[in-house]
């Protein structure tokens, strides 16, 4: 049996031998982490972060004598970081003011964990793959659509004969795409379809739920319009949007962070570090 051919790795020019994978085996191997992945983003994390408003919810009701839906609302708005609260109340006491202090650190903490884990899921650095290979496979095109060819040419050597990266330009374009096109896009798409999920519940209109949504997932200090959920079913799609929109922040972030132009800024600024601790050295 002949041998199967391996592809250089994206950016590198050397072999992957991810890329010798067959189709069927890249399948399955996709599986599970996206089960993973939508399993803790969809089902897993808003039911965690809703029985920590339950509780700690009740906890402050108890302390300030509100009933326990309030205490609630109060809470999830914080752990979810809404722009607006569900609710207008407001801890009198000393000790439910102490409360709501420990409680919004462990919110800082709970979002820090959720896109942590989130942009640390596997699924994340097959999503960066699939991004650069996809501009690996459009820069080919390209090429033979001009030259007739699509082979590239050999990697150039440094000074110790070591091939260099190649296709830094390429990876930089799809940095640019992928930030200024891809992220905008799906962001805006995420809001029409919340949105409008948001503005039937609470009979809004689809203008405005678009605006609340797109306020939410940018983190919009005042929001774009003025409605707000009155509804207890409203309520809830509000925060469970929150949530998936932390999780939208951490899939960002995970494959912003994966990309190959940031791996190559980092180890860019490093050697520019330990040149200039070289220099002063001398």
């Amino acid at each position: 049996m002949a041998p199967r051919m391996m592809h250089p790795r994206v950016g590198t020019g050397e072999p992957d031998p991810e890329e010798d994978e067959s189709e069927e085996e890249k399948k399955d191997g996709i599986l599970i982490p996206l089960l993973t992945f939508f399993g803790f983003v969809f089902v897993f994390i808003p039911i965690t972060v809703m029985l920590m408003g339950a509780i700690f919810g009740l906890i402050l009701a108890e302390v300030e004598g509100w009933k326990i839906k309030d205490g609630f609302y109060y809470i999830i708005s914080m752990l979810c970081g809404l722009p607006t609260p569900l609710t207008e109340v407001d801890p009198d006491t000393d000790e439910g003011k102490l409360v709501d202090v420990i409680v919004a650190l462990w919110a800082l903490a709970l979002a820090g964990t959720i896109i942590g884990v989130v942009g640390g899921l596997s699924v994340i650095n097959r999503l960066v793959d699939a991004a650069e290979s996809f501009g690996q496979r459009f820069k080919r095109a390209a090429r033979k659509a001009v030259t007739g060819s699509d082979e590239e040419a050999p990697a150039a050597a440094d000074e110790d004969g070591e091939e260099k990266p190649v296709s830094l330009t390429l990876n930089v374009l799809t940095f640019l795409v992928f930030i200024f096109i891809v992220i905008p896009i799906v962001i805006i798409l995420v809001a029409v379809l919340f949105g409008f999920i948001l503005a039937e519940v609470e009979g809004w209109k689809i203008k405005d739920g678009f605006y609340y949504i797109i306020s939410m997932l940018c983190g919009l200090p005042n929001p774009l319009t003025d409605v707000t959920p009155d509804s207890d079913e409203g309520k809830i799609v509000d925060i469970i949007i929150a949530l998936w929109a932390l999780s939208l922040a951490g899939t960002i972030i995970g494959i912003v962070g994966g990309m190959s132009v940031i791996n190559t800024l980092v180890e860019s600024a490093e050697a520019l570090g330990e040149r200039f601790g070289k220099k002063k050295e001398n």
